[in-house]
């Protein structure tokens, strides 16, 4: 009572606050340390240990005195099942489903809904779970002292996001849908973390079977992100054999060509067909080349070499096509109107944007990106009122499915619509 930070206090007090997220009990632990120490020296002792909230108080019980006292006073209530799978769920950060959970901590329903009574896992508005930091910074320190390897459940929890993360990479290379790369996008902080904790052990069969994450970076048009990742993947694991070496270049290559850096994707797909063609894929049960082939075909279609393009597509299609189907036609489709495009054909390059358009499922990723393209063959052909209604049908499936490129390119085409002066600075302002 009666303590005033200074101005120059008030970061290490919101430190503090943010540390602890707004706990109440502590907030008043660490509080009651401001007649010794200041904000900043608090908030260094709570970074090194949290174990430093600790405070008698004539006023509160004698187990409010120390937050871990508060903490064990609840996990002693648990069976020794119930404590197994918490301790296991120390693991885990941020939010999370249920599903999750109960795979990562290895349980029944029942467990977790006694986890969820004793308020060591809360869940949310979103009935998406969450565990606070303080407690589970308790949860590691008990999981520890039960025997348990934090390796070995950092493995368990990369072992379960990215055999589910190669799952949605599948259904979008099979059928690109854009509830795959919203499934994605919720559980991104947790795909990421384990494709990083995965790339630390050495895990490369787990690297190699979510290869199709590539999409997920492709349907949000991210392309150079996703060059970075599966980039910065093989320069920090230089011990990964030549498979999956093979991959993370066919990986690159193929958002390198999205790019339009034909020179690296040319380069890239050609390194990983030579690799995984010594290696001798059976390409009719495996992906493994499918998409350094797809680069190859689209950069020969690109630089106007057709004949190499149709012998590279039907080498695509015969070892190949089983594995991509829809992500191939959509590509071959919306290059062949693309370049009717660039060559003044926009009655050709309409046709093939609507038969694209006709093809794609509803919930495809790529349809509000395929209806910015039949827009723009209606406003070339004189046909405004077309044009406009696509440019809107896109920008309003671009804000269902969170295509944000869509979004940004769907207002553009309706201010050049409605401007006079359709410059960008224009549509800006």
């Amino acid at each position: 009572p009666g303590y005033t930070p200074a101005p120059e206090e008030t970061a290490a007090v919101l430190a503090i606050v943010e540390l602890v997220e707004g706990l109440p009990l502590a907030l008043e632990l660490a509080g009651a340390w401001v007649d010794l120490l200041s904000p900043a020296e608090i908030h260094s002792r709570l970074r090194s240990s949290l174990r430093h909230l600790s405070h008698p108080a004539p006023d509160r019980p004698a187990r409010q005195h120390n937050l871990w006292v508060v903490f064990g006073s609840s996990f002693q209530m648990l069976s020794p099942a119930e404590q197994s799978a918490a301790a296991r769920l120390g693991v885990m950060d941020e939010t999370f489903t249920p599903a999750a959970a109960l795979a990562i901590a290895q349980c029944d329903p029942p467990v977790l809904r006694r986890l969820l009574q004793s308020s060591l896992v809360q869940r949310g508005e979103d009935g998406r779970l969450a565990i606070h930091s303080l407690v589970r910074q308790f949860l590691v320190t008990r999981a520890a002292e039960m025997g348990y390897d934090l390796k070995e459940l950092e493995g368990d929890y990369a072992a379960y996001y990215l055999t589910w993360a190669a799952e949605q990479g599948r259904v979008l290379r099979l059928e690109m849908s854009a509830a795959a790369v919203g499934y994605l996008m919720r559980e991104w902080w947790h795909v990421d973390r384990s494709w990083w904790l995965a790339v630390a052990a050495g895990r490369a069969d787990l690297l190699d079977a979510a290869i199709d994450l590539l999409i997920y970076f492709e349907a949000r048009a991210a392309w150079l992100e996703g060059v970075a990742f599966f980039s910065a993947t093989r320069e920090r694991f230089p011990d990964a054999g030549p498979r999956l070496r093979a991959r993370l270049d066919e990986a690159q290559a193929i958002l390198a060509l999205r790019s339009f850096d034909l020179p690296a994707a040319l380069q890239l797909a050609t390194q990983a067909l030579n690799t995984l063609t010594a290696l001798e894929i059976d390409h009719r049960a495996d992906p493994a080349g499918a998409y350094a082939r797809l680069t190859l075909w689209a950069i020969e279609y690109n630089v106007g070499q057709h004949d190499d393009a149709r012998q590279t597509m039907e080498a695509v299609h015969a070892v190949a096509g089983p594995h991509l189907t829809r992500f191939a036609e959509t590509t071959y489709l919306l290059l062949r109107g693309v370049r009717a495009a660039a060559a003044g054909d926009w009655a050709s390059a309409h046709h093939f944007y609507t038969t694209t358009l006709a093809q794609g499922l509803p919930g495809g990723y790529h349809v509000p990106n395929v209806r910015l393209f039949v827009g723009q063959s209606y406003a070339q052909m004189g046909d405004l009122a077309a044009a406009r209604e696509q440019f809107e049908l896109a920008r309003r499936q671009g804000v269902e499915l969170q295509i944000h490129a869509a979004v940004v390119g769907a207002a553009f085409e309706l201010c050049y619509l409605a401007l006079d002066d359709p410059s960008p600075d224009v549509c800006l302002g």
